[in-house]
């Protein structure tokens, strides 16, 4: 029971000896805290972000590429109907 008695005296002293270097630890702790809880936060939002984005955002039967560009006129006589398109790739729900 003594040596903690000891050991406590000692701590207060050191604390109340070097103030700057106390400080300086308190906030070192505090910091590499909120870098840790923030990692595992992101860490976590990611997680179900990429879950959300592939089962219910990204919904669609079919997709369409093209190997080269057309201009807006050829787009236009492919898909009748349709504004065109941004250049080299298609998405649609529907087939034209």
């Amino acid at each position: 029971m003594e040596a903690a008695g000891l050991l406590t005296k000692v701590s207060l002293r050191n604390v109340l000896r070097y103030k700057q270097r106390f400080f300086m630890m308190v906030l070192g702790i505090g910091g590499c805290t909120a870098l840790l809880l923030t990692g595992f936060g992101i860490k976590d939002s990611i997680a179900n972000v990429v879950d959300y984005q592939f089962e219910e955002i990204t919904l669609y039967d079919a997709a369409v590429s093209f190997t080269e560009e057309m201009d807006a006129q050829t787009q236009s006589r492919r898909f009748p109907g349709r504004p065109p398109m941004c250049r080299r790739w298609c998405s649609s729900t529907t087939a034209p």
